[in-house]
């Protein structure tokens, strides 16, 4: 990261597990590399995982008014199991 630039990153919500139980990450966007790097919190260095966001899609439950879709947003890659 250059300096002056600011680096997007904050806790969201991730399902995970064999349960597909919810858990809180700390993520941090990674420009240059286009992928989403997730911890356990904002002082672990080594993540847990990345999600590639390039293909990726986003999509809002219909049930949800647009402003409240970023509160439940879904994120698709083509190669994500089924």
């Amino acid at each position: 990261m250059q300096d002056g630039q600011r680096k997007l990153c904050g806790f969201l919500q991730k399902q995970a597990g064999p349960l597909r139980a919810w858990k809180r990450r700390w993520f941090s966007y990674e420009q240059n590399q286009n992928q989403l790097f997730y911890f356990r919190s904002p002082q672990d260095v080594a993540p847990l995982g990345q999600i590639r966001l390039s293909g990726a899609t986003f999509t809002c439950p219909s049930d949800l008014l647009p402003a409240h879709c970023a509160s439940k947003l879904g994120l698709h890659h083509p190669e994500d199991r089924k």
